[in-house]
């Protein structure tokens, strides 16, 4: 089993300090993040944290849809632990 935690945008500017983007406090998501991550450890869980791997400007009008080159290079990373998991 493969999880993988997708990428959020990452706002700069008012409030950055306390939130991600419209839709994540920072104190609430990583919290899910370590639970996740603690999760995946105890059931053995293979588990990819992409979070962030992202840049800000591949996202388009909402803080979760990516652009066609968001999109790819989430697809590669993706592609990549696939393979890595078959092994």
């Amino acid at each position: 089993m493969l999880i993988i935690n997708e990428p959020i945008f990452i706002s700069s500017g008012a409030n950055s300090d306390l939130r991600y983007d419209s839709f994540y406090p920072r104190w609430a998501y990583e919290e899910y993040r370590d639970l996740l991550s603690q999760q995946a450890k105890t059931q053995g869980w293979t588990y990819l944290d992409l979070w962030n791997v992202i840049p800000a400007d591949q996202f388009t009008d909402s803080p979760v849809h990516l652009t066609p080159t968001g999109s790819q290079q989430l697809a590669d990373k993706v592609g990549a632990a696939i393979l890595q998991a078959a092994r």
